[in-house]
């Protein structure tokens, strides 16, 4: 992500002020984390503020902060191949590989396993943001986006009829 601009770094102030009451934390409170947001909802500072607090509400409900201490069950391993690092782009974004087309969403659906496959995702998704939060840009500044490539390959019409999936 572009380093902010002397303007963005007004708005993040204002912004910070305005989400004082979130108790965010040190990653959290950093400029890129928030201009994230505000750039997210092109600078309007109460859309993004909306957008932020949305954002956390459901991270608490669905309990994210705890998600590498929930496991899958052993065959996700094997069936849903995921997700590796592919390199970074020319932004120094990291860009990661989702084979979607060869995972069953629907047989996983059909078994009743439905909030365990949104689990994964979720965990999956973290995983992934959690590498992006290690890596830093040329200024020292942390990435704050990544690339995801969702390879298709495979997908068939049978994930498309079902309404569920």
């Amino acid at each position: 992500m572009a380093e902010p601009t002397k303007d963005e770094l007004k708005l993040i102030e204002r912004f910070r002020e305005n989400i004082r009451d979130l108790n965010l934390n040190n990653e959290q409170e950093e400029d890129m984390f928030l201009l994230s947001w505000i750039r997210a909802r092109e600078n309007d500072l109460i859309k993004a503020e909306d957008m932020l607090r949305k954002s956390l509400i459901w991270r608490k409900k669905e309990d994210i902060a705890n998600i590498f201490d929930w496991h899958a069950p052993p065959s996700y391993a094997s069936r849903y191949k995921s997700n590796k690092l592919s390199g970074v782009d020319n932004e120094g974004r990291s860009v990661f590989n989702l084979p979607l087309g060869t995972w069953d969403i629907r047989k996983a659906v059909e078994a009743g396993e439905r909030e365990i496959y949104i689990r994964y995702v979720d965990q999956l998704l973290d995983k992934f943001m959690k590498i992006v939060r290690q890596s830093t840009n040329e200024n020292g500044r942390r990435h704050t986006q990544f690339v995801i490539i969702i390879d298709m390959a495979g997908f068939t019409i049978r994930q498309l009829t079902s309404s569920s999936s």
